[in-house]
């Protein structure tokens, strides 16, 4: 926990608090914010304001669920932004307050229908009428017509035929030694290339 509080590594601090936590069952996040500020170290266990969402819950060291704030791990006992002052403790003391009543967010384990937006089941279990339910509009790049990605282009995959028809029959001239610069132009007639040539 001391190397990731040093390099400041957010996600470290969290593992090895949960981790320390883990080894000592009776020790709280209340008890270990007190002794990292013991220590004079500048780690800081904060408890903020939020809505963890319907799907998650918040669970403190011992595992208790439905707790009221959430732990979130801080190298400053201030709020980074502006934004997050609102949901900041105002004082040392409600932090340590808070910390009582606070929790780490997890899942439910709950399924969500997408039919109803009910918990408990998912929607092919949904025992509601079905929604109706719109795609997203699909859009070829290449033709620019609805209907079809551009690797499924037919457009494109011509377009490609012919490129290649065309290499084809230029190396068959090439070869033989009879391609001129003009034939190589598509859409010159044998009279337009004679009359150029002159």
């Amino acid at each position: 926990m001391l190397e990731a509080i040093a390099d400041r590594d957010t996600f470290d601090f969290k593992e090895a608090a949960l981790c320390y936590l883990k080894a000592t069952p009776g020790t709280t996040f209340a008890d270990l914010n007190q002794a990292l500020i013991n220590k004079q170290l500048r780690g800081y266990l904060i408890a903020i304001e939020g809505d963890a969402g319907e799907l998650y819950t918040l669970m403190d060291a011992q595992g208790n669920l439905g707790k009221t704030y959430q732990v979130t791990f801080r190298f400053s006992p201030g709020p980074q932004r502006a934004s997050e002052a609102e949901a900041f403790p105002n004082s040392p003391e409600e932090n340590a307050e808070r910390l009582k009543d606070a929790g780490i967010s997890i899942s439910c384990l709950m399924d969500k229908c997408s039919n109803c937006n009910e918990l408990g089941h998912t929607r092919k279990r949904c025992d509601q009428e079905k929604a109706e339910s719109t795609r997203a509009k699909v859009t070829c790049v290449n033709c620019e017509q609805d209907g079809h990605r551009s690797r499924d282009c037919e457009f494109l995959s011509s377009l490609i035929s012919k490129v290649h028809q065309h290499l084809r029959f230029i190396r068959s001239r090439t070869s033989k030694g009879q391609v001129c610069l003009q034939e190589l132009r598509p859409g010159w007639s044998s009279g337009e290339r004679m009359s150029r040539a002159a």
